[in-house]
């Protein structure tokens, strides 16, 4: 395989150097005789098929991760009002122990102003497996786009304390 000299016309190098000189493999490269550059005369366009096969697949991929997107924005939504719900069970249910409220039996109520979308419930009952113990349940509810969940806490309680 013989390249071409990229000598100008005159028999020497011109302004234009190796640029506008061709070699069997296409056009010379500016870096030297032996890098062919690529044809750029024969470019090639998506088919038909190619670019309706292309929207297929953005079509079905857009939906999925929009859905995606959705799911990460309940399940992020959830996780932080599962965390302020337990946060409000766990006062609740000291609030309760350390005043004694939880002797009255069954109880609820709202969590203020400062947390208007939940609600508390405090439950008693005995605790089986040890006499003179008593379970203290403190449960609290929120939603999470129109469906709802429950953080409970509970600890026990001495009975003698009660008397």
């Amino acid at each position: 395989m013989k390249l071409r000299s990229a000598k100008g016309p005159q028999g020497r190098k011109g302004p234009q150097g190796r640029m506008g000189l061709a070699g069997p493999l296409g056009p010379l490269s500016p870096l030297g005789p032996l890098i062919p550059l690529p044809n750029l005369t024969s470019q090639r366009a998506f088919t038909f098929v190619e670019a309706l096969a292309a929207m297929v697949f953005v079509g079905v991929l857009v939906p999925i991760a929009i859905q995606g997107a959705l799911v990460a924005g309940r399940v992020g939504e959830a996780a932080e009002r599962r965390e302020k719900a337990a946060y409000l069970a766990d006062r609740v249910l000291t609030e309760a122990v350390v005043t004694g409220t939880w002797q009255s039996g069954a109880q609820s109520g709202d969590c203020g102003t400062d947390w208007p979308d939940y609600r508390w419930t405090l439950e008693t009952s005995d605790w089986t497996t040890e006499p003179g113990l008593i379970l203290v349940t403190a449960t609290v509810f929120y939603k999470v786009q129109s469906k709802e969940y429950a953080a409970r806490l509970s600890t026990l309680v001495e009975e003698a304390t009660t008397q």
